[in-house]
């Protein structure tokens, strides 16, 4: 089970994703992939 703390999170995720997919900002991009990296 994910508790709903998790959740948040995932769906915070999500959105940042989803934001990045619209965005034609490149460094924006290489931002998420370094948080993704430093949090996986």
């Amino acid at each position: 089970m994910v508790d709903k703390e998790s959740q948040r999170g995932l769906m915070l995720i999500d959105a940042i994703f989803d934001k990045v997919c619209y965005s034609r900002n490149g460094r924006e991009i290489m931002m998420v992939k370094r948080l993704r990296e430093k949090a996986g």
